[in-house]
């Protein structure tokens, strides 16, 4: 962020300065233009935001902060006779709520930043479109993303005072929302010109209620954005119209069906990836799972909107690797291991227990499928968890391991679409789920894991990288 002198600081987050004229001088000489919340993390000259959530109290790590050489710091006003009594050799901006400091810092930064900001929001697939977009935009312009799951009130405010006013040309923001009016609040700070809506799906129902709350929710992105702006979507979504009728600008439609402005065809699985023809281009990206193709329609339909050529596109996509944690593979000399522990909303568990299947008939060998609970669903989670079992043991998919509170809504689903009881199993925690899962890992099998984070299967997939599995004397398919 700009060097601002700490008077106008204070005066951009309605704070006082604490601290004499020589302090002051002395640290905005020093200052470097960055903003840390971490103190171990904390570079020379950084400003330290002593952050407090109901999580972590930054103020506690004042004195580490002016060791590791912070210029000056923003406390909370709570905070300031406790701050004087720590004698520091920096200055402190005082302010009546940090979180919101770190807001205005942020949107403040924004204001000077000339160069192209796209939001991205979606109850699923918004990390991998987001990853694909910035792959696409480096074709020809400088620029950054959010980094990991920066996509909140704290992440994206983050994300923007990364960014180098001199230099980045544009950027890529994730944006997430736990109840309405956060994706507005975060685009008041994030001032985006294009938005992508990747899907809307039955995500966060036990805090938004039903799927319309959250297509309106998700819609706070279109509302946002400047006459002269462009929205994405899926014109096939069951909500295209109300996300088209929230969009005060022009709307472009990308998908498989032929209702949309841009067609995704010719979607075909190869060595290594999936390929497709858009736009009379064939382009290629490596992942294992099908879905992902949507989320490569719409980053070439940012990419080709600002002006980028198909076959630059094609260039750059063909670079992408898979986030991590969403349906990457995990390198295992003898068995496939399909990482998508990091969520789990009912279309994309549907999803991974596709791409799963396909997986195994391709390779013609064995599949299990590890599922955890899908957190956040309200009064439809008994209803979607029974739907997953149901999806599972329909499918081709040789064991089902359901794991956690909703594990027995999924086996005994499963086990209504008469798969053999020595192929499903019910696990309480990842201990226990991984005592069971050994026991029937043999070489060459494909694995998925899959389920919301707050299960913690990500141990089991750490586990499934060390593994040494049973080796198998012959290719067999187990019957139902």
């Amino acid at each position: 962020m700009k060097r601002h002198p700490l008077e106008v600081l204070a005066t951009i987050l309605c704070g006082t300065i604490l601290g004499d004229q020589r302090t002051v001088a002395a640290a905005e000489k020093k200052f470097s233009g960055r903003v840390s919340i971490d103190s171990r993390k904390l570079k020379e000259g950084d400003l330290f935001l002593a952050l407090s959530t109901g999580q972590r109290d930054g103020h506690l790590f004042l004195s580490d902060a002016a060791k590791a050489g912070a210029a000056f710091a923003i406390i909370e006003r709570h905070f300031e006779a406790e701050f004087a009594s720590l004698k520091l050799s920096m200055p402190a901006v005082v302010v009546a709520d940090s979180v919101l400091a770190l807001q205005l810092l942020a949107a403040s930064h924004r204001d000077e930043f000339d160069g192209l900001v796209v939001g991205i929001t979606g109850s699923v697939g918004k990390t991998s479109t987001r990853s694909m977009l910035y792959e696409v935009l480096q074709a020809r312009y400088s620029g950054r993303q959010s980094p990991a799951n920066f996509n909140n009130t704290l992440g994206l405010p983050l994300s923007i005072l990364e960014l180098e006013c001199t230099r980045d040309e544009f950027a890529v923001l994730e944006m997430g929302a736990g109840q309405r009016g956060d994706i507005a609040r975060l685009c008041e700070i994030a001032q985006p010109e294009m938005g992508v809506i990747t899907s809307i799906g039955l995500a966060h129902l036990a805090t938004f209620g039903t799927p319309l709350s959250v297509a309106e929710s998700k819609a706070e992105l279109f509302e946002s954005l400047p006459e002269n702006g462009v929205a994405f979507f899926p014109g096939h979504d069951p909500f295209a119209l109300v996300l088209k009728d929230k969009a005060h600008c022009r709307t472009v439609t990308v998908g498989e069906d032929t209702v949309n402005d841009w067609t995704i065809q010719q979607v075909r699985a190869v060595r290594d990836g999936y390929r497709f023809v858009m736009d009379g281009q064939d382009y290629f990206i490596r992942t294992v799972a099908r879905h992902f193709v949507q989320n490569a329609g719409l980053a070439i339909a940012v990419g080709r909107e600002v002006g980028i050529s198909n076959a630059e596109i094609a260039d750059q996509l063909a670079k992408w690797q898979p986030v991590s944690g969403r349906c990457s593979l995990i390198p295992h000399p003898s068995l496939t291991i399909l990482d998508d522990c990091y969520n789990a909303s009912p279309s994309a568990m549907a999803a991974a227990l596709r791409t799963l299947e396909e997986l195994g008939e391709r390779e013609e060998t064995r599949t299990i499928a590890v599922l955890g609970d899908m957190a956040e669903l309200g009064e439809i989670s008994e209803r979607e968890h029974r739907r997953v079992g149901q999806l599972a043991g329909g499918l081709s998919i040789d064991f089902i391991l359901a794991v956690g509170q909703h594990a027995d809504l999924i086996a005994k689903a499963a086990k209504a679409t008469n798969l053999s009881l020595h192929r499903l199993a019910v696990a309480r925690d990842v201990e226990m789920a991984w005592m069971l899962l050994e026991c029937w890992i043999e070489e060459g099998d494909v694995i998925l894991v899959k389920g919301s984070r707050s299960m913690g299967l990500e141990r089991i997939v750490e586990n499934l990288r060390s593994f040494q599995p049973a080796v198998r004397d012959r290719f067999h398919r187990l019957s139902a």
